[in-house]
């Protein structure tokens, strides 16, 4: 969840980041998309998010509610990630980590 100001580099870093994957699989022989997405810290989806699910067919009052669904929680999360700054973060033993 990038600042807002900085979706588009953190687009392109995504981006970067699995184009040796893309490549690979298309040597491969086969047909991949890489579709990252951004919402902001403070719950604004970036165009790159409009753009995905209407490459993947998620279209009009679908596509409307489910982006601001995920708005909504990307904004709860950061709020949860700010209150809970100052707590010292310890592993979660049911995941099998000490």
């Amino acid at each position: 969840m990038p600042w807002e100001e900085r979706m588009e580099e953190a687009h392109e870093r995504k981006r970067a980041k699995y184009q040796a994957l893309m490549d690979e699989c298309r040597q491969q022989g086969w047909k991949t998309w890489n579709l990252p997405v951004e919402v902001g810290s403070r719950g604004f989806a970036g165009q790159s998010l409009w753009r995905a699910f209407s490459i993947l067919g998620i279209t009009g009052m679908a596509r409307r509610k489910a982006i601001t669904d995920i708005c909504r929680q990307a904004e709860a999360a950061s709020k949860w990630l700010w209150q809970k700054r100052e707590q010292r973060w310890t592993a979660n033993p049911v995941l099998g980590q000490d």
